[in-house]
């Protein structure tokens, strides 16, 4: 947070970064406490939106983790969507970035193809189903 606030010593987008740092830890927050709330039940629009929102947390340490976590979001949804929180989180982006475009692709393809209830299981095992961040 102190970034955020000083800016200027550290650069014109440390403040950006900053924000995008606290926004992903608030992601955490929420991916878990939804997690928690979905754990007896599968609420696939719901589940998809948990991992993109983890996606954005795993985008800077684990960016393939994060590709392949959006992909299984996409498997859930079924169909491509990286819309839903990229306006402000960007784990799409960052990842790809981190990665590079063919890895990132090659990621986020082993995610969709998973099927359905691979999705699932892929989700909860990255997110807890007890709303605890695993790993």
């Amino acid at each position: 947070m102190a970034a955020l606030l000083d800016g200027d010593a550290q650069g014109a987008g440390a403040p950006l970064a900053a924000a995008a740092e606290l926004a992903g830890e608030l992601a955490g927050e929420v991916a878990g406490e939804v997690a928690g709330e979905v754990a007896g039940e599968v609420d696939l629009p719901v589940l998809a939106a948990v991992a993109h929102l983890r996606a954005a947390v795993l985008a800077g340490d684990d960016p393939a983790g994060a590709a392949r976590l959006l992909g299984a979001a996409t498997a859930l949804r079924g169909t491509a969507d990286l819309s839903g929180f990229d306006n402000l989180l960007r784990p799409a982006e960052r990842a790809r970035e981190l990665l590079g475009a063919a890895a990132f692709e090659a990621a986020y393809g082993d995610g969709a193809a998973l099927p359905r209830d691979a999705a699932v299981l892929t989700v909860r095992s990255v997110v807890g189903v007890d709303g605890s961040a695993v790993g």
